[in-house]
């Protein structure tokens, strides 16, 4: 028995909705584990970390002024 065309085309969807939620999982899980491997380059903590709403004051790293040295 032969296939018609819009079952192919609908078998087609369902295998690249699967593939794709499953890539889109792993790029969500890279994309996290990258933004916090290079959370302690400063440009990459001012510039992407702080602007989140929770990290702003977690990610301050100034040094109080009576713990300077100088």
């Amino acid at each position: 028995m032969a296939i018609s065309k819009p079952q192919k085309i609908r078998a087609m969807l369902i295998s690249i909705r699967g593939s794709a939620t499953i890539a889109s999982g792993f790029g969500v899980a890279a994309g996290i584990f990258a933004v916090f491997f290079f959370g302690e380059v400063p440009r990459v903590r001012k510039d992407i970390l702080q602007k989140l709403p929770f990290f702003d004051k977690y990610l301050d790293r100034t040094v109080p002024p009576e713990d300077s040295p100088f």
